[in-house]
């Protein structure tokens, strides 16, 4: 059993050791290399992407009309927990403003079937997904009853949308850097 783990450490050691320099794109070169990519590889972007990066990768793939459903999903389900039962009008820092934003344009092309592709399934632990979206539909709830509006005319869709498929994209955000998945590293690289 150790001899495995000690290999198993290895060869984590070895995909960290590795990983600098990857795949050779810049945060500020991220769109245009999303540009050439496909709604998978956006989703698999999208839903391992580190929010303190910045939000414009998010804005260009939520605003693509191939964006997928899931992908919209996955994101609001991260950005709205934050935001739902806070106004505009009382976000005084910039950068929270662009994150209440980006779930204003999630919604707003949810609600007039911008996102015409629903195959991705929002998170690969849908489990988690599903939490989330019932808390969010709790503070929208609860909102109501104290007679006050969520930030969002929230499509009732988006909660219901589930997906039939993971993303399968080798690529993934890490720390920061485009990388290539573990498990694509692990049998094709390693």
């Amino acid at each position: 059993m150790n001899e495995f783990v000690d290999k198993h450490h290895q060869l984590v050691d070895r995909y960290h050791e590795q990983r600098e320099g990857m795949l050779d794109v810049e945060l500020v070169e991220l769109i245009p290399w999303l540009e050439k990519q496909t709604p998978m590889e956006w989703h698999a972007i999208a839903e391992s992407w580190n929010y303190d990066c910045g939000p414009e990768p998010l804005q260009w793939i939520l605003s693509q009309p191939c964006c997928d459903k899931g992908t919209a999903a996955c994101v609001f389900g991260v950005e709205a927990l934050n935001w739902i039962d806070k106004p505009v009008s009382e976000l005084r820092i910039e950068e929270y403003i662009i994150h209440w934003n980006l779930c204003k344009l999630i919604t707003d092309n949810w609600r007039i079937g911008f996102y015409k592709n629903g195959v991705l399934r929002p998170r690969r632990s849908m489990t988690d997904h599903e939490r989330v979206m019932e808390m969010i539909k709790e503070t929208i709830d609860k909102m109501i009853v104290q007679n006050r509006n969520p930030s969002w005319d929230v499509p009732v869709g988006i909660f219901e949308y589930r997906g039939s498929i993971d993303s399968n994209s080798i690529y993934c955000m890490q720390d920061h850097e485009l990388m290539y998945t573990w498990e694509y590293w692990c049998e094709n690289l390693a």
